[in-house]
């Protein structure tokens, strides 16, 4: 992280967006809507700490450890969201390789206009921990991201929602992470009026809304 902005949300309509600061992505900016913080109340029904997690899924899992920033889409034989070409063994690239290939003609069709986008969404939602997340890939891994942190069970895997979870379990780091971001969550609401609690997991303000599939770089509305 190389930048943290706290802004005014109220004429971008945005509670939070990351972007790169460097071409090679070693260096990222984050940008938090204060007003959107305090609606309500502070952090009212987890909803900012929600946003911090999701916004972060971003940098992690677009930063220069998981893309190839000097590899063109043309040149690029993994998935490519934007930033990069993402590496064989990057999170982003085994969620698309296991969970988007079979079904990736049906979204880039379906992506040119909201009510396609529904209808893909409609089809196929026992793949997505939210409908924000049939969005794009880089909005799929980060919404899996927030809700493995936030959901405290381990899923069964009975959806294809599930096993996109499932798929953080099998990475050590990721573990040693969520339990590490949890931790600090409960510690900061011992005894604190400005609690950080979890909203509960697919239950935040944008879960139910579909964003720009051209956009890698997340601004929620």
């Amino acid at each position: 992280m190389g930048e943290f902005l706290i802004y005014n949300g109220t004429t971008s309509g945005s509670a939070g967006f990351v972007v790169q600061l460097k071409k090679d992505l070693s260096s990222w900016k984050m940008g938090i809507a204060i007003n959107y913080a305090f609606q309500g109340s502070f952090n009212a029904g987890g909803q900012l700490a929600y946003t911090i997690i999701h916004e972060f899924g971003h940098v992690l899992t677009l930063n220069d450890t998981q893309l190839n920033a000097s590899i063109t889409t043309e040149n690029c034989k993994n998935y490519f969201p934007g930033e990069g070409c993402a590496k064989e063994n990057s999170y982003i690239n085994e969620l698309h390789a296991n969970y988007w290939k079979d079904i990736w003609t049906e979204y880039e069709v379906a992506k040119k206009d909201q009510e396609s986008q529904q209808k893909f969404y409609e089809k196929h939602k026992d793949r997505f921990v939210t409908q924000y997340a049939s969005t794009n890939p880089p909005e799929d891994i980060a919404e899996v991201f927030a809700t493995f942190i936030t959901k405290k069970e381990k899923p069964a895997g009975n959806t294809i929602a599930e096993k996109k979870i499932l798929l953080m379990y099998k990475r050590s780091e990721l573990i040693e992470f969520k339990n590490h971001i949890r931790k600090n969550l409960q510690l900061r609401g011992r005894g604190n009026s400005l609690a950080f609690e979890l909203p509960e997991p697919g239950k935040w303000k944008q879960a139910n809304t579909i964003g720009n599939p051209y956009k890698t770089k997340c601004r929620h509305r």
